[in-house]
């Protein structure tokens, strides 16, 4: 049974699905599918698979050294990092969405490595320590943020930007009904 469990992979649909395997001790690989999904990783060395067009995805991580792997056309280049509370928010330059539960406050919870086609590859080591200096990350991650929801722009060049939370930023548009 060990050697069956061993290095699975789950591979999701085109709907939106939930995987749970909060247990089991082995690597296993989850090939995001269509649709919005959430998966609870388990306790081994697992390893995340998202394509372009695979939806808002949620990943819950237990342990181990683990990795989220990003497909042909997904480049270092086309995605922002950010932090909603201690949840990682992975922005695509096409909107979607990658949630990582609790990455800034369980060791447990982080995935270590993230990887692109092109052979790029972040630590979390290397995340960790932009976001404590803010100066690099804050930088892309708000240039990158502009240019994703710049669609909100009403035409007038006005875009305002308010800051609900220290931890959040909110790009809204501005227009003259806002109260």
């Amino acid at each position: 049974m060990a050697d069956i469990l061993a290095n699975m992979v789950v591979t999701g649909n085109n709907g939106d699905g939930h995987v749970y395997n909060k247990y089991l001790t082995s690597g296993t690989t989850y090939e995001m599918g269509l649709g919005d999904d959430t998966v609870y990783g388990g306790k081994g060395d697992d390893t995340y698979l998202y394509n372009l067009g695979d939806g808002d995805d949620h990943i819950s991580d237990s342990s181990g050294a683990d990795s989220l792997r990003f497909g042909a056309g997904i480049s270092a280049d086309d995605i922002g990092v950010s932090a909603n509370d201690s949840d990682m928010l992975i922005t695509l330059s096409d909107g979607q969405v990658i949630t990582i539960t609790n990455w800034y406050s369980a060791g447990s919870s982080r995935i270590e490595q993230f990887e692109f086609a092109d052979g790029t590859v972040w630590e979390a080591s290397d995340i960790l320590n932009n976001v404590a200096n803010q100066a690099a990350l804050a930088q892309k991650s708000f240039n990158q943020l502009i240019q994703a929801y710049s669609s909100f722009d009403d035409g007038t060049d006005d875009i305002e930007l308010s800051q609900i939370r220290r931890d959040n930023l909110v790009i809204t548009p501005f227009t003259e009904h806002q109260y």
